[in-house]
């Protein structure tokens, strides 16, 4: 997949996230850091689902606050996915 794929599926997620009401969705572009998996799911407090070139976290508010996960990829550039 190129890196424009790439963006436009991560902005198709962001946007589907939205559709459902998520709050302050955001897109990082870690591609060159991170190989995850699907993790969470029993747990429903932080599900993270890995599309290949796109990784999608869907955290409750409070899993969110406490890992700030934005803080952690402050160097990475975010991706603006509003049309």
């Amino acid at each position: 997949m190129t890196f424009a794929e790439s963006q436009a599926l991560a902005c198709t997620a962001a946007q589907a996230a939205d559709d459902k009401k998520a709050d302050d969705t955001i897109i990082l572009g870690v591609g060159e850091l991170l190989s995850m998996r699907v993790e969470g799911i029993t747990e429903q407090q932080w599900v993270l689902v890995d599309y290949g070139d796109v990784v999608v976290h869907v955290f409750t508010d409070e899993m969110r606050a406490y890992y700030e996960i934005e803080r952690l990829y402050r160097d990475v550039p975010r991706v603006d996915w509003r049309v």
